[in-house]
């Protein structure tokens, strides 16, 4: 079941669906995941996934003068744009 968890999780982020790090450290749906060899890879892939969307955003954000929005609304904005990249 765990390693079918995995696959199914990597089939997403192959498809640009990255499971957020916070949601693979503390979802209780898949602390099973946590014990697998596999998911310090899994976590660090999602990590770095969202370091590189967060540089990317910050990039066309000063391009067009978003620095102004507060925190929540520049993660809503990052989240609008990975979303974008995923499609």
């Amino acid at each position: 079941m765990v390693d079918e968890a995995l696959r199914l999780i990597e089939r997403a982020a192959a498809e640009g669906f990255i499971t957020a790090p916070e949601t693979l450290k503390r979802d209780p749906a898949l602390s099973a995941l946590r014990n697998h060899s596999q998911y310090p890879v899994l976590l660090r892939f999602a990590e770095k996934s969202v370091r590189e969307t967060r540089a990317e955003w910050n990039s066309s954000a000063s391009s067009v003068g978003l620095f102004s929005l507060t925190s929540k609304e520049q993660a809503t904005r990052q989240d609008s744009i990975a979303s974008r990249r995923r499609a």
